[in-house]
């Protein structure tokens, strides 16, 4: 369900644009309260399409804004306003696009291209439903597409138009229960249809070619107006004409130039039609009922199409920020965790009456900013998502004059609670419940600035968490990445024995298999021992050293027993062996012990005869 505008009895204020082409008409009624008109104009001189905002009060005009449109095609031919999406379109003569602004700044929004078009013209929205309808000149295809995502909806087929294409459209909501949409094909008939059951419902006789056209609903029967053509085609569309259903009469006046755009103000009984004259060209307001001219206002350019609106530009708020990142990375509107961001708030008066009473309130995420300081304190900052003004007429000593701008400024911190990369966020300053010197309600307006915190890293040291298993850390496209489990990793150490996949963070090394030298269940070569600097196994030897005891023989490692043995007594059978003298006593030979001079044992000799063999 959209939301609906509320009514007001704020003045008119018109929006033009001059571009080139046809025209298109006024939008669907939210209220019966036409707020503003756009009207699109020719290529002037410097090959751009200026838009010129006017504030109306009754027939007057104010010049409040002047934008410029870059050209496309031959020049744009049709205009349409939503005005809950606040969105204004514009289709192109010889192109197949819509292009979609803001209706409030005219920042482009999006392209709308349509397959197998060439060259769009009429468009409207049906507000109730957000549908937005368009036509091209060469085909009788109605097209439609949703007004706030700007997506494809459907087409169908435009009867009875008798193969011409079609030149422009209207949108009436609730007419006898029926949302009706009226079309003029360049012939002197105005043909109508269903819009729900597609259904062709008839059509009226305009008497001369009609090319643009609106249609006034207000008194529940249709009064269709068109700029029209004299004869022949409708390239020369330089009569007004009024179309009145329920009497079934038509009045006209020659505008003396070509009438382009076409559009009504009910509750005023006004009708603004644009008119082009070479270049140049005017905004004429006329009485619905009589058609005499109240007044015209010359404008750059030459004209074409117009469209009344429920849009309110009473005033304006605009917020931009206005410092930058003292990181040279960062692009626009881009900071760094931790610094300054610095908005600037323009207040700008837009109306024919000056603002008596203007209550503001700065609307921000306090997961993402905290309130630093602002150049005009707030009432309360208190970190709670709104910082308010109460009167910023107070604050500026003085009523707030048509086209006069007030400026300050409000610093945040750039602090997010949670942020894996960046964050994304909008900050809204809110003018609301201001009234103005004749006491009466102006319509709330806010401004917005959108904004990026980067909560990462410009160098890989920014991403060093001081956990080892995660891996070394590199900042990549301002992310910090991480390498993962850095086991395994070869330390070059051979006796710890091959690293594992398990990482510990505690000592903040890798796991390790252990000493390779393992138990080769032999005995008699030793214990393992890992040689470091060769990186290799070794062992100790035979483990089986002499025990000193002479009498139990030599001592040497059994592979079987695994054990040590001994070769047992060492002395012949006719022999005693002596422990202490390490000697075999008897025999013919002396063994052991210690020689005198003469080679025989000191004090120790055994039987036998003295060198006998």
């Amino acid at each position: 369900m959209r939301k609906k505008l509320t009514k007001s009895t704020l003045p008119i204020l018109i929006l033009t644009m001059f571009l080139a082409g046809s025209v298109q008409t006024a939008a669907a009624q939210v209220d019966d309260i036409v707020r503003t008109v756009f009207c699109i104009g020719n290529v002037n001189t410097i090959g751009t399409y200026p838009l010129n905002a006017f504030s109306v009060n009754d027939n007057e005009l104010l010049l409040a804004e002047t934008w410029r449109a870059q050209p496309h095609g031959v020049g744009p031919v049709g205009l349409a306003v939503d005005p809950i999406a606040e969105h204004l379109y514009v289709t192109y003569e010889g192109e197949n696009f819509i292009e979609a602004f803001d209706a409030r700044d005219a920042t482009p929004l999006t392209t709308i291209t349509l397959a197998g078009t060439s060259n769009l013209a009429g468009i409207d929205v049906r507000v109730g439903d957000g549908l937005l309808y368009v036509v091209d000149r060469g085909q009788t295809t109605l097209w439609v597409f949703d007004s706030d995502t700007f997506l494809p909806v459907e087409n169908w087929p435009l009867s009875g138009l008798g193969g011409s294409g079609a030149f422009d459209l209207e949108v009436i909501e609730h007419w006898d229960g029926r949302d009706v949409i009226f079309v003029s094909n360049g012939a002197p008939d105005v043909h109508y249809y269903d819009l729900d059951t597609q259904e062709h419902l008839g059509h009226y006789d305009m008497s001369r070619e009609a090319a643009s056209m609106t249609v006034d609903n207000s008194s529940g029967t249709p009064v269709v107006f068109a700029a029209a053509a004299a004869s022949g085609t409708p390239s020369g569309h330089s009569f007004l004409l009024k179309y009145d259903v329920a009497t079934d009469t038509t009045d006209q006046i020659n505008l003396g130039g070509n009438g382009r755009g076409v559009s009504v103000n009910p509750p005023l009984g006004l009708v603004y039609v644009s008119v082009g004259v070479l270049l140049a060209g005017n905004i004429r307001v006329y009485d619905q009922e009589t058609l005499t001219e109240q007044n015209r206002y010359s404008l750059q350019g030459s004209p074409t199409d117009t469209e009344s609106s429920q849009l309110a530009f009473g005033s304006s708020v605009k917020k931009e920020i206005i410092n930058e990142s003292a990181n040279a990375v960062n692009g626009p509107g881009e900071f760094d965790q931790g610094e300054d961001i610095i908005f600037e708030i323009t207040l700008t008066n837009k109306r024919d009456v000056d603002i008596h009473f203007m209550p503001l309130t700065d609307i921000y995420d306090i997961t993402q900013l905290t309130y630093i300081s602002s150049t005009l304190e707030p009432l309360d900052s208190n970190d709670d998502g709104e910082l308010d003004w109460t009167d910023m007429i107070a604050v500026i000593g003085h009523d707030l004059g048509f086209e006069e701008e007030y400026t300050f400024e409000v610093t945040f911190r750039a602090e997010p609670d949670e942020c894996e990369r960046f964050v994304n966020g909008t900050n809204i300053m809110q003018m609301h419940d201001a009234i103005d010197a004749r006491d009466e309600a102006i319509e709330d307006a806010s401004g917005t600035a959108d904004y990026k915190i980067w909560c990462t890293c410009i160098t890989d040291e920014d991403c060093d968490d001081g956990v080892f298993c995660n891996g070394p850390e590199t900042c990549e496209n301002r992310q910090c990445l991480h390498a993962g489990n850095p086991c395994p990793v070869s330390d070059d150490i051979f006796c710890n024995g091959p690293e594992t996949l398990e990482c510990v963070e505690e000592t903040q090394s890798c796991g390790h298999a252990g000493d390779p030298c393992v138990d080769d269940n032999d005995m008699c070569n030793g214990d393992e021992v890992c040689d470091e600097e060769a990186q290799s196994c070794a062992h100790s030897g035979d483990p089986c050293e002499d025990d000193g005891t002479f009498c139990n023989g030599d001592d040497y490692c059994d592979p079987t027993k695994l054990e040590c043995q001994h070769t047992g007594d060492p002395c012949e059978e006719d022999e005693e062996c002596d422990e202490e003298a390490d000697l075999c006593i008897g025999g013919n030979n002396p063994v052991g012990g210690d020689e005198d001079d003469a080679g025989w044992p000191e004090g120790k000799v055994t039987g036998g005869c003295c060198g006998c063999e």
